[in-house]
């Protein structure tokens, strides 16, 4: 498999456009670039509305300038030599580590990690003949080595060359995804690469078909998603009028364009929402800055646990709670509940009951079981939605932001910005999830032998530049009427939100300045999945 010409390109574009990324276009590798802010501002300077045109006067140009400088210290340039690199190697290292030396990463801030003692020793034995005796070749699973070396690495590519989900036993793939996420072990701007394989009926019909369910299960909820003929993005399944179980059979019947999307999906999810939601929901000092009236036994915490109880209230009809009729703002916890059996598609599915639960198992990264990280995802999305009957919870730091702001008094722009955005942010300033670009992400498909394999290149950045130029909470309240600080860091969230806009409902919806169809300001899409031929 290793020696196959498609496995060779998807090899090399995948780490050649990394490494360009990350250096010479570096400046594109982040969500907003060093010109975003003044580019909104000039672009509102000319428009038609009076009104806006006024507003958009309070925001100087000396402000403009230091974000820039702000900006530049945070995205400070690189070069091909100072990339740090970790990769699966296998019984030849070589393979990855030639490319990625003659790109120009010096093999001194290259680590290669393998768990197979025979394949680890025969890795060793080809390094040293090859004279790469800088190179750091660990071995260990990759999750644990994640987790015992606190190393920030500019580009991680993982090439399992096994399912997404893996019913084997040993490492699983998806928790060395989540534990690249929890520690954080991706610079920003960074670089995750995966290579996934799509197993046949014929190769595993069991296997094939657990596939299915856990893809239809994923995507069902989902807002929006691909087309498989164009790869486009459109409605949901839901807005189309098919139910969950005709899309099941659906996808059962034409897996490989759902795996795809279920793929990626799955990872931007993972460092997008799940690890900083469950990072935020089990760190009590840092939840409470937000949520303080949370403790044991407390009327707000009986509350909230009922209030969750209600979001599940199915009723035949199609009615009944939150998840069920508005799948699209609860999509992760519509999945979880239908893993976790709290959802039933169809009765008696062993299948399902047994790997339903270890796939949110996978996923977790503080709580305890599947079923608490269940019950924290669905918690959160109530407390960060918008809610007069939400302040029961809040702590008197952000009571008293909610008590003062007024979104309706200044329309400002295309969307009018409301408290659960402002929330958000703030929140998300002090957890510090991953954002994915979605415009600079790639992905491949090419068949290894008999079996389909799935290459993404997803590019991370943990937007500090957004996140450090805001107030944090006690401070923004001295700073609510100050409009220049709310229309410079509403600039740049404009364009965190063209990236999120067909992908997550969770956060920042409706934080658009200028319309998504404006040349120079349109909204990103994922390209569709390049096919390499042999």
């Amino acid at each position: 498999m290793y020696k196959e010409k498609a496995k060779n390109i998807a090899r090399y574009k995948s780490l050649s456009k990394a490494v360009s990324l990350l250096t010479e276009k570096r400046n594109t590798a982040t969500l907003t670039d060093r010109g975003y802010l003044k580019r909104v501002w000039n672009e509102i300077a000319k428009s038609e509305n009076s009104s806006d045109r006024k507003l958009n006067s309070y925001l100087s140009k000396d402000t403009i300038k230091r974000w820039e400088l702000f900006f530049d210290s945070i995205v400070t340039t690189r070069q091909p030599k100072h990339l740090k690199v970790a990769y699966l190697c296998g019984p030849d290292p070589l393979n990855d580590l030639n490319v990625l030396t003659e790109l120009g990463v010096l093999q001194e801030n290259i680590w290669a990690i393998e768990s197979d003692k025979k394949m680890y020793e025969t890795a060793v034995d080809v390094l040293l003949a090859a004279d790469f005796p800088f190179l750091k070749i660990i071995k260990s699973d990759f999750k644990s080595f994640i987790e015992y070396t606190p190393i920030k690495f500019d580009i991680i590519y993982l090439d399992f060359c096994d399912t997404i989900y893996s019913k084997r036993d040993g490492p699983k793939n998806l928790e060395a995804i989540t534990a690249i996420a929890k520690f954080q072990s991706l610079a920003s701007p960074g670089i995750l690469i995966t290579n996934f394989a799509l197993v046949s009926k014929e190769q595993d019909e069991k296997g094939y078909k657990l596939l299915s369910k856990l893809t239809a299960g994923y995507l069902y909820p989902k807002s929006f998603l691909e087309f498989k003929e164009t790869g486009r993005f459109g409605d949901g399944v839901e807005a189309e009028g098919i139910y969950d179980e005709d899309f099941f059979n659906i996808v059962e019947g034409d897996l490989a364009p759902y795996y795809s999307q279920f793929i990626t999906r799955v990872i931007m999810d993972i460092f997008c929402l799940n690890v900083q939601i469950d990072r935020f929901m089990n760190h009590l000092k840092q939840r409470n800055l937000f949520f303080d009236k949370l403790l044991y036994k407390s009327k707000p915490r009986y509350l909230l646990r009922k209030k969750i109880e209600s979001l599940f209230a199915f009723q035949p009809n199609g009615g009944g709670g939150d998840i069920f009729v508005d799948h699209g703002s609860w999509a992760l916890p519509w999945s979880f509940a239908y893993y976790l059996g709290l959802i039933l598609i169809t009765e008696d599915d062993e299948e399902m009951a047994e790997h339903g639960p270890k796939f949110v198992n996978q996923l977790i990264s503080y709580s305890k079981n599947g079923k608490d990280f269940f019950e924290k995802i669905a918690a959160f999305y109530y407390l960060k939605d918008e809610d007069s009957h939400l302040e029961i919870f809040y702590s008197d730091s952000l009571k008293k932001i909610a008590k003062d702001w007024r979104a309706f008094e200044k329309h400002i722009f295309c969307d009018v910005f409301l408290f659960h955005q402002l929330k958000d942010l703030l929140i998300r300033q002090v957890s510090v999830p991953y954002h994915i670009n979605i415009g600079k992400s790639k992905r491949w498909r090419y068949k290894a032998k008999e079996t389909e394999m799935y290459m993404d290149m997803l590019v991370f950045d943990e937007c500090r530049y957004l996140y450090d130029w805001m107030p944090t909470i006690d401070m923004l309240k001295s700073n609510l009427a100050n409009i220049e600080n709310e229309l410079s860091f509403r600039y740049i969230l404009d364009a965190i939100g063209k990236h999120k806009r067909w992908y997550f409902d969770e956060f920042f919806s409706g934080t658009v300045v200028i319309d998504q169809h404006t040349k120079g300001f349109k909204v990103k899409a994922l390209r569709k999945r390049r096919e390499i031929k042999s």
